[in-house]
């Protein structure tokens, strides 16, 4: 699949473009839309759920977005944020192309440079509802070009309902509380509802807000009255629920119970409980319903869900209403903004809820086991080292995972100063990635530096963490540096088996992988040269030249063009009349050639 040059610039809709397009307003019957939208004005559809998404099948090379955003503008920290996902879809946190929305209509270029032929689209929406509410106008496409018949969607469908922990709240944020839990730092996607819904390949629907409680929250209202809407910013919108989860993922009670005067007596909260069971079976009959319980809900609401459980499913007769208790409080690793679950944290609590869930796809056969552990993880780019010459680089190599069922979608590293230890880099992901050279570290000689890494399904299960036997700082040891970069075509798609070559104070030879990448380490100071080559390709710039190497050079990218030759042309007999041009003739005076500014 090629790389996509993705251009997020904004140009406002009065702006005149130089190439004919074609404008797919937003009522096109071939537009999927899964999640929560109001469709009162069906040119104009507005949306302010989280994960609420936007699904099409469209021809061309390139692709625009149109869309209003209702936020206001220079609030850029707590901007409305989509998801882009062109011919994929959604693999880690780091997968997704970002869409930051800015204020007044305007068009957003998606993609440039595709390949001519049918590509899908998904525009999926990161933050939550408090953000303010956008409204998609359509899309805009090369002249001639269309959407397709979309794709079928899943035939699984869950929903999940909650406060922060269900929408995502500061859950790309890495290490605990290093950064502020606004729109930025927020992914609807790393929520653990959606990883459990992606694990039974099933859509799903985020009603989610931080804040919000059953019977009483502190500033945040409650959720009965605002289940019912189309949009959380507009209460007169109500929604039809003609979507229908096959299961419904329910987690409140943490902001109603604060040890606080206000805190609702454990009547009111049942009652409110309960009376909230009985809407949401009557709006989704066939759903099972999963009331949960963790240890981030606080004791004093865990009998008191599990008692409005048990009266509904009596009130009701019926036993698609489930209690879910088990325990579970993140670790600082696995704790972002405010302590609440980081992207870590919502895969272990997906994990632990998923057993549950597998009841509402009793027939379905569903991956509920995690990839096999990592056998070895050797310090080093191959065989084991024990000792270490750099004081600003690590690296570590490892054995594959496997999984069967869903695969492995991403191995995740950290570095310590101990075995088994964060502190000097947190959980990062290298995709699939079997090997990882860090540098621009700050390092200790006569210390030992050990790697922790795990696996990750596509289930979002992970294996148990595999850690090295630790590398040695020499005590003689200098700093190093790294070059590395991407060697691709100039529709941005990546070239592999490109030979560059390193001379100067150092050399080495290495071959770029199938995604055009390459990366060279332990340089010491000194003079190199860079040079990409492969038969039949030109590249630009032909070399790199570094006279005095003493940091990091990474995006040290080139671009490869194809050699085309000039055919020779056939030899001309000589008996072969010559060819004469036709006279030239005025044209008609009424006549004339315009060309498009």
């Amino acid at each position: 699949m090629n790389k996509l040059a993705f251009v997020f610039t904004c140009l406002f809709f009065s702006a005149s473009f130089l190439y004919s397009s074609v404008t797919i307003d937003a009522d096109n019957e071939n537009i999927q839309y899964v999640g929560r939208f109001d469709f009162s004005n069906s040119k104009s559809v507005r949306l302010d759920w989280s994960a609420a998404s936007i699904n099409a099948v469209f021809t061309g090379t390139s692709i625009q977005l149109r869309m209003t955003d209702n936020r206001s503008p220079g609030n850029a920290p707590n901007a409305n944020r989509y998801s882009i996902f062109i011919d994929s879809a959604f693999v880690d946190s780091h997968s997704a192309r970002v869409l930051m929305a800015v204020s007044s209509m305007t068009v957003y270029t998606l993609a440039t440079g595709l390949a001519d032929t049918s590509h899908t689209i998904t525009i999926r929406r990161r933050n939550e509802s408090p953000y303010s509410y956008s409204s998609f106008q359509g899309f805009v496409l090369d002249d001639g070009k269309t959407l397709l018949a979309p794709q079928p969607r899943p035939s699984r469908r869950i929903e999940c309902i909650g406060d922060s922990y269900t929408a995502g709240y500061g859950n790309l944020v890495i290490p605990v509380n290093s950064a502020p839990a606004d729109s930025e730092h927020q992914d609807a996607d790393c929520a653990f509802g959606p990883i459990v819904a992606r694990y039974f390949n099933a859509d799903y629907s985020v009603i989610g807000i931080s804040g919000i409680g059953m019977a009483y929250s502190d500033g945040g209202g409650t959720m009965p009255p605002v289940y019912q809407r189309s949009l959380y910013s507009d209460a007169s919108k109500t929604w039809d629920f003609n979507w229908q989860p096959n299961a419904i993922i329910l987690y409140l009670g943490t902001n109603d119970y604060r040890g606080t005067p206000s805190d609702p007596s454990q009547v009111v909260f049942e009652t409110a409980y309960v009376n909230f069971l009985v809407t949401v079976s009557s709006k989704n009959p066939n759903a099972h319903i999963f009331c949960m319980y963790t240890d981030l809900t606080g004791i004093i609401a865990r009998d008191y869900i599990k008692n409005a459980v048990n009266t509904a499913k009596a009130t009701l007769n019926t036993e698609l209403i489930h209690y879910v208790s088990f325990y579970f409080y993140p670790t600082d690793e696995e704790s972002g903004s405010g302590r609440h679950p980081n992207y870590l944290g919502a895969q272990r609590l997906a994990s632990l809820l998923e057993p549950y869930v597998a009841v509402a796809f009793s027939t379905a056969s569903v991956d509920i086991t995690p990839p096999s552990n990592i056998a070895n993880v050797y310090d080093g780019t191959g065989a084991d080292i024990g000792h270490t010459p750099s004081l600003t680089q690590l690296s570590a190599n490892w054995t594959s995972s496997a999984d069967a069922e869903s695969g492995v979608s991403a191995y995740w590293y950290a570095i310590g100063s101990a075995s088994g230890a964060t502190d000097v880099v947190a959980w990062t992901s290298v995709n699939t990635s079997t090997y990882v050279i860090k540098g621009s570290l700050i390092l200790a000689k006569g210390t030992t530096y050990y790697f922790s890494v795990y696996a990750v399904n596509g289930a979002g299960l992970h294996s148990s963490t595999t850690t090295s036997n630790g590398q040695y700082v020499e005590n003689t040891a200098v700093a190093t540096y790294l070059i590395s970069g991407t060697v691709k075509t100039s529709g941005n798609s990546g070239i592999t088996g490109v030979a560059l070559t390193l001379t100067g104070t150092s050399t080495g030879t290495q071959t770029t992988w199938l995604t055009g990448t390459y990366i060279f380490g332990n340089l010491t100071l000194g003079t190199y040269t860079l040079t990409p080559i492969k038969t039949g390709y030109t590249f630009t710039p032909a070399n790199r030249v570094y006279t005095s190497l003493s940091a990091d050079q990474t995006n040290q990218d080139s671009t490869g063009n194809i050699n085309v030759s000039t055919p020779t042309p056939p030899p001309t007999d000589p008996e072969d009349p010559p060819e004469i041009d036709p006279p030239l003739v005025d044209a008609p005076a009424d006549s004339y050639i315009d060309f498009e500014q």
